[in-house]
């Protein structure tokens, strides 16, 4: 069964990516959260910040909905 408290969760990141034939250092970093709504069922949602040095800085929000399947 999933957990039945809520969890909550961060982490980040600093890495290099190429972006058009060009190399780029990335810092990234999220935070988190999976609330469980029954044993088998998990709302997450995570925000993260993404800012690629010399060119963009991303946000997004993600949500998902989790189901454990099997017994």
């Amino acid at each position: 069964a999933l957990s039945s408290a809520v969890q909550l969760f961060a982490g980040g990141a600093t890495y290099s990516d190429t972006e058009a034939g060009m190399i780029r250092r990335v810092d990234s970093a999220f935070v988190g959260a999976a609330v469980p709504i029954s044993a088998r069922l998990r709302l997450q949602i995570v925000a993260d910040h993404e800012v690629r040095r010399t060119s963009y800085t991303r946000d997004g929000i993600g949500l998902g909905l989790h189901w454990r399947f099997g017994p």
